[in-house]
């Protein structure tokens, strides 16, 4: 983060304390009549600044899936995962070029949870394995046997 402040000519910062309320109090001289200096009485004018404390717009978001376990037996693709909240998640699978071979709406209790499928329409080899939603996401790499 970064803030310029002042004019043209020579202004200075001689002090920085951090207020009260997370924002920040900055006292120097300014002996510019322009851009953030709106008035000059002098050479040197004595100049007090007070910057609002930062506020992050964004919240972070706690990812809601941990524990992610796959497992293969024959064509049936068996996953295990674990849940913070109850929200509907979709479980997709990307090959190696990004391109989704398959998709899959599950339902998500709090707790332990499990969902399998059948892969026996996807040709063998390396692809990434996605379970997410609005409230956070797990990637794995799978390999179908």
């Amino acid at each position: 983060w970064q803030k310029l402040l002042g004019g043209t000519n020579n202004d200075i910062s001689y002090s920085i304390l951090q207020s009260s309320d997370e924002g920040y109090i900055i006292a120097g001289s300014a002996s510019s009549n322009n851009r953030d200096v709106t008035v000059n009485y002098g050479k040197g004018d004595f100049w007090v600044v007070e910057l609002a404390p930062y506020i992050n717009a964004i919240p972070e978001i706690e990812n809601s899936f941990t524990e992610l376990n796959i497992s293969q037996l024959n064509d049936q693709l068996n996953i295990r995962f674990f849940s913070k909240k109850n929200k509907n998640a979709q479980l997709c699978i990307y090959d190696i070029n990004g391109k989704i071979v398959f998709e899959k709406n599950i339902s998500v209790n709090e707790g332990i949870n499990y969902t399998s499928f059948s892969c026996s329409g996807i040709a063998k080899g390396m692809y990434l394995l996605k379970l997410g939603n609005m409230t956070g996401s797990l990637n794995d790499k799978i390999f179908i046997k």
